[in-house]
């Protein structure tokens, strides 16, 4: 029986077939990952959100209804910003906040300070004229460095007013430290939001400092309150979240991810499509799903595939949570400041402070862009803890822990998550 020879071409058109059935697949799935990402990017279009850094410079603009003051916040900045640093030295910088003792106690640096206020008068007349008008500044620049400084001097100034029992100028120092902080909004880019809402958060606690000690009227605590209320927290965070995306984009755009760039590049804009998801949820529910997102994106880190694969994402991906994090510590920080000044508006009208928030006069408390009054804990959806103890009185979020430290109030990996709130005492 004759057996016919097998071919020596076999097991190669084998090995060439499957090789062509591989590539063919590849390019199948590529073309089906483009696809996917084009219609990630056509969501963010649809939605508004820009999708690269030009756009997400045409994005940055006046907020509606808000006064462009450009033109007075960027010379003041500048200027100011040279000037002190004219005026001071590395052997004589201007103290801290945390360097400046209550009033009552010794300060050994008042008289050098106060000496040296009046050398950067011009400065401050600027800075103080940019205040009143308020509204929003592009600033294209260094916004985060220069503002820091000018915070600094509006502190001393502040702090210097309150230790002579200049009420009215320690006034309008704080004012013009919400201004400052509030000319930044809008800001597409997550970084410069972080920075005006630490120094959103350095004037709240320097109003916690001087109240005790300046004799402010009704109208004066009215207007921290409007200048306080004056930003819709969450808005801005979306503002601002939305550069987010093309920057992490860009960044794996510059990395050597091959042949893995598109599957990183179609993971992060998911991650980004699943944020942009649970920000059209009420406040709770989104922070919460960023959570699960954030878990999801865990889930994949601790594979071993994924952690090859998946670098560049995983990486990259903005940390949900945190973000959310900060957002709601803000929030409880607004709403719990504009109850203690409507608490210190309530003792100059009817002699003595509230027993209860519900107790406090509507008319009152100062009112969101929206026109809502922020009373309720954004960490456990519960009225903010209100505490009254003889001179002192205590109003507070239960924060990250969600458990009631009995108003101990303090925020730092190294004390832990505690009350988050503010405390006067008389």
């Amino acid at each position: 029986m004759d057996i016919a020879p097998r071919s020596r071409w076999g097991w190669k058109a084998k090995l060439l077939a499957s090789v062509v059935a591989l590539f063919a697949l590849s390019g199948l799935g590529y073309w089906w990952q483009l696809a996917l990402i084009e219609s990630y990017y056509a969501e963010m279009r649809s939605e508004g959100w820009p999708t690269n850094s030009t756009e997400v410079q045409e994005s940055y603009k006046i907020s509606e209804g808000v006064v462009d003051s450009t033109h007075l916040w960027v010379p003041a900045i500048e200027n100011a910003t040279v000037a002190i640093k004219a005026v001071t030295s590395p052997e004589h910088r201007l103290p801290y906040d945390d360097d400046i003792p209550p009033v009552g106690q010794p300060w050994d640096r008042l008289e050098e300070i106060a000496a040296i206020l009046p050398q950067l008068a011009p400065q401050l007349e600027a800075i103080h004229r940019a205040s009143e008008v308020g509204g929003q500044a592009l600033f294209h620049e260094d916004f985060d460095g220069s503002s820091t400084d000018v915070l600094k001097l509006l502190g001393l100034e502040a702090a210097v007013a309150a230790h002579q029992g200049d009420s009215v100028r320690c006034h309008r120092a704080l004012l013009a430290c919400f201004a400052l902080a509030n000319s930044g909004r809008a800001n597409p880019d997550m970084g410069s939001y972080l920075i005006t809402t630490a120094l959103r958060e350095i004037s709240e606690r320097r109003i916690e400092i001087w109240l005790p000690s300046c004799q402010w009227t009704d109208e004066e605590l009215r207007s921290l309150q409007q200048v306080l209320c004056e930003v819709d927290l969450r808005t801005e965070f979306s503002i601002s979240f939305a550069a987010d995306c093309p920057e992490a984009m860009e960044v794996l755009g510059e990395l050597r991810l091959f042949p893995f760039r598109t599957a990183n590049e179609l993971a992060m804009l998911r991650h980004f499509s699943e944020a942009r998801m649970a920000m059209k949820f009420p406040f709770p529910m989104m922070i919460e799903e960023f959570g699960v997102i954030d878990i999801r994106r865990t889930k994949i880190q601790g594979s071993r595939i994924s952690q090859w694969t998946l670098s560049g994402f995983l990486q990259f991906a903005p940390p949900l949570e945190s973000y959310g994090l900060v957002l709601k510590i803000h929030i409880a920080r607004q709403a719990c400041l504009n109850a203690v000044l409507a608490a210190e508006r309530f003792r100059l009208r009817h002699g003595q402070w509230p027993i209860s928030l519900a107790a406090i006069d509507a008319d009152l408390f100062g009112h969101l862009p929206d026109g809502t009054v922020p009373l309720t804990d954004p960490f456990n959806g519960q009225p903010l803890r209100f505490n009254v103890r003889e001179m002192t009185l205590l109003i507070y979020s239960i924060g990250k822990n969600e458990t009631d430290d009995g108003g101990e109030i303090a925020f730092s990996l190294g004390s832990g998550f505690k009350d988050i709130g503010f405390k006067l005492v008389r």
